[in-house]
């Protein structure tokens, strides 16, 4: 007679099968049979997650698990709702602390403006990683300190410069930091990330109007292998001792229009600077803003020169000139993959009627560029038309890419141009 597999398990294999699951669906097998009844309560990981109405049901229900729930440690401890009560939330957070949480994730969503976390949680010594998005703003206490924290990801609405670097300045051994957010750039804000231990940054702000922007963001980190910056505004960005980059995906700038309207293009100027600073990276992603800010940059800035990058992806606005592409491609040598994806008109152009027929390169450069002569092996071009300037591009890189093996092409439906 065969028996039940999942039964015969040691009680320590199913606390660990039970630990990836919502912790309801793991609570839920207390009815399966008697030795089932209370296995659940030592799975070391919470994952609490709703998205509805009934909230205070969803709030009595982690209060009834956590008076049962039997570990003296809890590992993991995740929330993701809408409206719950903010003092039941810091209870929650509160229990998880004094039970020594290693990794906390809050994702809540408030109508108020601000949220504040309980005191303890900001001076928590076992906790190693940290998620928090909210769309609201987040008050923090006068002491905050993270011996031990090593990733940090934060999500708010106007996130103020001050609680960010505080932030960010107690956590001494921290490897991966991020922060989003909505901001106000009628206040200049101020950003200092220099640390020996970071190995992974990621800025992305945007700002919900066009106001012109003083922020600045000085990034000094030797060990720092993975670099994300994205913006809307045109922020200063001041790049120092990055030797170990690796990787380096860049979308800061506004929309081609924007420059011209509003005198921004000393900005664009400074996107070569901000490229200067990453040039060893291997790997490399410019975003339809960025790329956009080089169409626009005067000619005096060139040249640039990415000798270790291997790998390419561009993020194109049909709406933008593409005439920094053949440049930017003789600036890296020994490039062996290249990827162009269109992106459509930034929403912006539609209003002010500034798009028009963009035109790749004009004139083609005499010189063809080493990468296309020597290296470069597979392309990949998507959201492509029948266009004339995407046409044109096909034709340019097969005519000149000697050594290429594959070209994958996703085409889009559109009139040809």
């Amino acid at each position: 007679m065969r028996g039940d597999r999942i039964t015969i398990l040691p009680d320590s294999l199913l606390i660990h099968i039970l630990s990836f699951l919502p912790t309801k669906y793991a609570v839920k097998t207390c009815i399966l049979s008697t030795r089932w009844k209370h296995i659940w309560a030592s799975v070391p990981n919470l994952h609490f997650f709703f998205r509805g109405r009934h909230c205070s049901v969803f709030a009595d229900f982690i209060d009834r698990v956590l008076f049962f729930h039997e570990l003296p440690r809890i590992q993991r401890f995740s929330l993701e709702c809408a409206g719950v009560d903010l003092n039941r939330l810091n209870t929650w957070v509160s229990v998880a602390v004094r039970r020594g949480v290693q990794e906390l994730h809050i994702d809540v969503q408030y109508t108020s403006d601000c949220i504040i976390l309980p005191p303890t949680l900001f001076t928590c010594t076992t906790l190693v990683v940290f998620k928090l998005r909210s769309l609201v703003q987040m008050e923090i206490p006068g002491l905050v300190r993270f011996p031990n924290l090593r990733v940090l990801r934060v999500s708010l609405q106007f996130p103020f410069g001050d609680m960010i670097q505080k932030l960010f300045c107690s956590c001494p051994v921290l490897e991966d930091f991020s922060i989003r957010g909505y901001i106000d750039n009628s206040q200049a804000m101020a950003f200092d990330i220099s640390t020996v231990a970071l190995k992974k940054l990621e800025i992305d702000f945007k700002d919900q109007g066009f106001e012109y922007s003083d922020n600045e963001f000085v990034i000094n980190a030797p060990i720092l292998e993975h670099l994300t910056l994205r913006d809307n505004y045109f922020a200063l960005y001041q790049l120092k001792n990055l030797s170990s980059l690796f990787r380096a995906d860049i979308d800061v700038g506004d929309g081609v229009g924007c420059i011209e309207i509003y005198g921004w293009k000393e900005r664009a100027n400074q996107v070569y600077e901000l490229l200067k600073g990453i040039s060893n990276v291997k790997y490399l992603t410019l975003g339809a803003r960025t790329m956009g800010a080089l169409d626009y940059a005067d000619d005096n800035n060139l040249p640039l020169l990415f000798p270790n990058i291997t790998h390419l992806k561009l993020r194109v606005s049909n709406s933008s000139s593409w005439k920094r592409l053949t440049y930017l491609l003789s600036c890296m040598p020994n490039l062996e993959n290249l990827e162009v994806s269109t992106k459509k008109e930034f929403e912006l152009h539609d209003h002010l009627n500034l798009a028009a027929e963009p035109n790749w390169i004009e004139p083609v450069p005499e010189q063809t560029p080493t990468c296309l002569l020597l290296h470069l092996k597979e392309i990949g071009l998507t959201g492509f038309t029948s266009k004339i300037y995407h046409l044109n591009l096909i034709k340019y890189l097969l005519e000149n890419a000697k050594v290429l093996i594959k070209m994958d092409s996703q085409f889009s439906c559109g009139r040809r141009g």
